[in-house]
């Protein structure tokens, strides 16, 4: 059986990671970052960035070479199940940039899961956590980006010709159970 490996995306503060932690106590999974293989990439190469929230302010098409990169080194091949922490569309200093499908085809995912939520809890858990640097956003805009990012991860998945689910920020249950039906059938 194919290993499932799911692009998980959602605007940066829906809470992909406070989700993917509760979901890996459920599932045999692999948790991967893009930020971090990224920026573990870079280092390698000898580019500093002082966080992983910089990047968006780096080359986007390197980062995303980074990004393959860095999958691929840390990969687990045991694991049934890799969860990919990633976004489809980077928020710029100069406005959303979109992460082409030719990225993910590089990974070669089985799904994505698009993680949603009402942008007043997003715009909460961005200024609730002052551990990260986002851009600061107003209501309208996260509303817009939210839109946009739902739109291009089901473009990419259709791309890709492979399902792109919409999961509530939150759901855990949903999650796994979509998790435990999709490992047990196969990839086509």
């Amino acid at each position: 059986m194919r290993q499932v490996i799911a692009i998980v995306t959602g605007v940066s503060g829906v809470g992909k990671s406070w989700l993917l932690q509760r979901v890996v106590a459920n599932v045999p999974a692999q948790v991967l970052s893009a930020g971090r293989l990224i920026a573990e990439e870079l280092s390698q190469q000898a580019v500093e960035s002082d966080s992983y929230d910089e990047l968006r302010a780096g080359d986007i098409g390197e980062n995303q070479k980074a990004l393959v990169a860095g999958f691929r080194r840390k990969l687990d091949q045991d694991k049934p199940i890799v969860l990919l922490d990633a976004h489809v569309v980077i928020d710029t200093p100069t406005g959303l940039e979109i992460i082409p499908s030719a990225v993910f085809a590089d990974i070669d995912p089985s799904m994505f899961v698009f993680i949603e939520d009402d942008p007043v809890q997003i715009l909460r858990h961005r200024s609730a956590d002052p551990s990260r640097r986002r851009p600061q956003r107003d209501l309208a805009t996260l509303t817009e980006q939210q839109a946009k990012a739902k739109s291009v991860a089901k473009n990419i998945a259709s791309a890709l010709a492979i399902p792109c689910h919409i999961l509530m920020a939150g759901n855990v249950e949903g999650f796994v159970h979509l998790l435990q039906v999709r490992g047990r059938r196969p990839h086509v």
